[in-house]
């Protein structure tokens, strides 16, 4: 069964189980299989607190077709768009902060936030050669730190 079809009729069935009514769509880039699910009513609760919700499920998807996916294929799934636009916010806030360095010279430190969240903020400034990124702090409080470069 090809792996787009095999994630939307998978997640789509698990979430009509759950008691949702999604419309699931798969693509292949590369080697990630990208899951967009659209749900009109509950989505706050399947994105969880921060996206936790999301985090999970795509979790359980991984899981579920590790042994009919290649390994190398990687599972992103998004709700609503939720993961898209919090990307968006995190780049957006990365720039300002990034400003606020610059112009005070003092570091900026972000509030805890995933492993993707932190990738997004370095990425945005990874051209920055005037900057330096940096994660500090352990599980639940890592956290991104802007620094003006020496």
């Amino acid at each position: 069964m090809n792996a787009t079809i095999l994630i939307e009729t998978m997640v789509e069935d698990m979430l009509r189980l759950m008691g949702y009514a999604p419309a699931v769509r798969a693509r292949e880039v590369g080697s990630v299989l990208s899951v967009d699910v659209e749900v009109r009513e509950g989505a706050g609760a399947l994105i969880g607190s921060g996206g936790e919700g999301i985090g999970a499920l795509e979790e359980v998807v991984r899981r579920m077709t590790r042994t009919q996916l290649d390994e190398t294929t990687r599972v992103v799934l998004d709700v609503n768009g939720y993961r898209r636009e919090r990307a968006v916010a995190l780049r957006e806030e990365a720039r300002e902060a990034a400003e606020k360095v610059k112009r005070s010279g003092e570091p900026y430190a972000f509030t805890p936030m995933s492993a993707r969240e932190r990738r997004v903020i370095h990425m945005e400034l990874a051209s920055r050669a005037d900057l330096i990124t940096e994660s500090n702090g352990e599980g639940p409080t890592r956290h991104v730190v802007i620094r003006a470069a020496a």
